[in-house]
């Protein structure tokens, strides 16, 4: 399918008006008070969005709250550009300015950007400065407001694993919605894994039937293309991961391909069960993942970043299978780590041509692991094709971020110290609390500087992703566990402050009730009293 016929599947003109219009407030009001009526006009053209012109979007119709007294307020968009595409260097800046008509009679709102997505994310701002009034019973705004805004960091996004729990696209949906309230730019679909195989490409339809959880929890092309327009409209970029070589298991097993599947016992071979890993010495394994990556690349409308894995391979997986012990030993390798190294090399420099291949723009996306340690990084991975995504803590000697950035990476910050919204619970083999326990509160995520992280080179920081692992916490705790902790990551990567958490503690409570009020389930951070007594709730 050519690139200019996606473009108009995905996301058209008539699509992103109806998405403005149904943000659109018309206003009718006393000074004092604002009644807010939704609207649902979608009469949008094609010649709506003219070349080489600006272009001024204004609702066709206003509409009067019959219990309105006052005056009227209009909200006028205006574009400089329309490209419609989304991708790491989308401009998101937006200018937003309120006042009081000429004459003294309404309000104008004005909206500028360069791109619809700036627009959109002025809209959001907009939403924000108009409250309830609980005393009055009223809607208010300010009458005079000029904003000029842009964010600091491209990459603000979440990682949601939808494989070892299955989550709806109604869920998913959900969340992406609320991502678009705190100005999140990427959804990372973690849609592969070793416990199941839920994506169902039309070319490889028996891996979803042998690999899936059941023939209900699966995700259709259709799933994954509304999923993609969804989060689109919404200014948000949705970057699949195909896991490997590792975590694989589920799906693949009914093939020559994997290693170790299911093997006891599974801390031996694997991070958690069951285990298996790709075999790279099978020549027909790389004809596969290049089908794959075709599919997905057309699926996920040709993305900028395609996440490849790349993490938690061990050695002892590949060790116990005859063949790969035989291709190593014909070439004269041994079986040392190094040699293991050399064998997940040989896997992921054929896998990343075959992803060239099909999608010639995208950039790989790996894991720090063994492949980014500073013996081996420059040595396999070449700076140019690879963005490394770090989970590994943000300092210390266990941090890959200095000898990484040293070595020209461009990177995407989710440290596990600070990152990860799976840690604190219960782990799901054996007693006791997860690996990454304790529980990172949102004051830890507010807190995470990553631009102190990249010192002279933080501009090799693209941004970060906070990662929400499912191993126990599925569809029905999703909300809970996502927010508001990821509104103080947000926060963080769009404007990056140079106050900590202290200065937005009144703020948060005052955003959670909103995303309550927006129908997500956030967790309580304080008292309701604390909300109403905000001074008193501070040490």
């Amino acid at each position: 399918m050519e690139g200019k016929d996606i473009k108009k599947k995905f996301f058209t003109p008539d699509k992103i008006v109806c998405y403005i219009m149904s943000l659109l407030v018309i206003v009718a009001a006393t000074a004092a008070v604002i009644m807010i009526v939704r609207t649902s006009i979608c009469d949008a053209q094609e010649n709506d969005f003219p070349e080489e012109k600006p272009v001024v979007l204004k609702s066709k119709k206003t509409q009067r709250h019959p219990l309105a007294r006052g005056v009227h307020v209009s909200v006028e968009f205006y574009l400089t550009e329309t490209d419609l595409s989304l991708t790491l260097d989308t401009d998101e800046s937006y200018s937003l300015s309120i006042a009081k008509a000429s004459g003294g009679e309404g309000i104008n709102v004005k909206i500028h950007a360069v791109t619809y997505f700036g627009l959109r994310h002025g809209l959001e701002s907009l939403g924000q400065l108009i409250v309830y009034d609980e005393l009055q019973f009223r809607y208010k705004m300010p009458g005079k407001v000029e904003i000029v805004d842009r964010p600091v960091y491209r990459h603000r996004g979440l990682l949601l694993d939808t494989v070892r729990q299955f989550y709806s696209v109604k869920s998913i949906k959900r969340t992406i919605d609320a991502m678009a309230m705190v100005k999140l730019n990427v959804f990372h679909w973690h849609i592969t894994d070793a416990n199941s195989y839920p994506m169902k490409l039309q070319n490889f339809q028996e891996m979803a039937r042998i690999g899936a959880y059941g023939p209900k929890e699966v995700y259709s092309v259709e799933d994954i293309r509304e999923v993609v327009r969804f989060a689109k409209i919404r200014g948000i970029r949705v970057m699949p991961e195909y896991d490997a070589p590792a975590h694989v298991a589920e799906g693949w097993q009914f093939t020559d391909f994997v290693t170790c599947y299911n093997a006891q016992p599974w801390d031996q071979f694997c991070a958690g069960p069951p285990c298996g890993q790709l075999d790279p010495t099978r020549a027909d394994l790389y004809d596969v993942l290049e089908g794959i990556y075709d599919e997905m690349n057309e699926l996920f409308d040709q993305p900028d970043l395609f996440h490849m894995g790349g993490d938690e391979v061990y050695p002892s997986c590949w060790n116990i299978s005859s063949h790969v012990q035989q291709w190593m030993m014909d070439r004269g390798w041994g079986v040392e780590r190094e040699d293991f190294v050399e064998l997940w090399n040989h896997f992921q420099t054929l896998a990343h041509e075959r992803l060239k291949k099909v999608a010639p723009k995208t950039r790989a996306v790996l894991w720090t692991g063994t492949l980014t340690e500073a013996n081996f990084v420059e040595r396999f991975l070449p700076p140019e094709d690879y963005v490394i995504q770090v989970w590994t803590e943000g300092s210390g000697t266990g941090s890959h971020i200095p000898h990484l950035l040293a070595g020209g990476y461009d990177l995407i910050i989710s440290n596990t110290d600070a990152l990860y919204l799976d840690c604190g619970f219960g782990s799901y083999v054996g007693e006791g609390v997860n690996w990454c326990s304790p529980y990172k509160p949102w004051t830890k995520m507010y807190n995470n500087n990553i631009t102190a992280m990249g010192g002279e080179r933080h501009g090799q920081i693209l941004g970060a992703e906070a990662c929400s692992w499912s191993s126990i916490s599925g569809e029905p705790g999703i909300d809970s566990r996502l927010w508001p902790r990821l509104s103080a990551l947000a926060e963080r990567l769009w404007t990056d402050p140079d106050t900590d958490f202290r200065a937005v503690e009144r703020r948060i409570l005052l955003h959670r009730r909103d995303l309550v009020n927006f129908g997500i389930n956030a967790e309580s951070i304080q008292p309701g009293w604390c909300l109403h007594n905000p001074s008193y709730c501070v040490r």
